[in-house]
């Protein structure tokens, strides 16, 4: 696997504190968090036993790429809706 996607209006809390730890444990290299009601996307990478090692954060009017799928970008406005 080499990306999960999660899209959330309500369960951040439980995304971040729940979710990406399982993730980072089983390996998933990248995880974008799209937030529906913060408007943004955040991409976490580096798994390793404590959680990702690395973060990173959009907003509208910015692109999102794939740090590990090769071509995979989005205009945030396009993702949110």
């Amino acid at each position: 696997m080499a990306l999960v996607i999660e899209v959330l209006d309500t369960t951040l809390s439980y995304d971040r504190n729940v979710k990406l730890p399982r993730y980072a444990a089983a390996g998933v290299p990248e995880v974008w968090i799209v937030d529906l009601e913060g408007s943004k996307i955040g991409i976490h990478t580096e798994p390793s036993a404590g959680g990702y090692e690395a973060f990173d954060e959009s907003e509208r009017g910015e692109e999102v790429r794939s740090r590990n799928v090769e071509g995979l970008s989005a205009v945030v406005d396009e993702v949110l809706g």
